[in-house]
This record gives C-alpha cells, structure tokens and sequence, in this order.
C-alpha cells in the first residue's frame, strides 16, 4: 500500500494560518495566499474563522466569526462560549 505524501500549498498555509500570522517576508508561502485567497477564505468560514489579510502592512491572520444575536450563544473577547439558553439541572 503506497501512501500520498505530497502536499498542495494551500495546505501548507492553512496549517500556518493555525498557528500563526503569515508575514510578507515569508515569501513563497505569503504568495500562495495572496493567489489562494478566496478558497483559503472559504475554507477557514466553514469552520468559524475569517481570513484577515493586509496587503499594505504585509501580514495576514485568522479570527474567529462573532455569532449574530439571537444564535443562542455568545463568544465573548475571550473567546470563551457562554449559554444564553436556559439549563436544565
């Protein structure tokens, strides 16, 4: 059995964009997500997060969505969750 240990790009920069801001000087990686940006993008809403990029000051990052009121939670500055519905004990 052979197992397929070639990575695209966008890989690469979706793991990196886990753990840490993209810098322009990163080079190769910082292109890929400049060419990769709307499936990036897409990929990190599915999961919460939204891709920030700043062409001008050259760094990009992810954040993650703040629930509209009435979604029945609320992810605070923290980025801890907290119920709005009742609990039963």
């Amino acid at each position: 059995m052979t197992v397929d240990t070639s990575f695209s790009d966008q890989s690469f920069v979706l793991a990196r964009l886990l753990l840490q801001p993209i810098y322009r000087e990163d080079g190769p990686i910082w292109e890929t997500l400049r060419q990769q940006r709307d499936l990036i993008a897409h990929y990190f809403r599915q999961i919460g997060q939204e891709l920030v990029i700043d062409e001008g000051e050259g760094y990009a990052f992810i954040r993650q969505i703040e629930p509209e009121a009435g979604d029945g939670y609320h992810v605070s500055q923290e980025g801890k969750r907290s119920d709005t519905l009742p609990r039963f004990s």
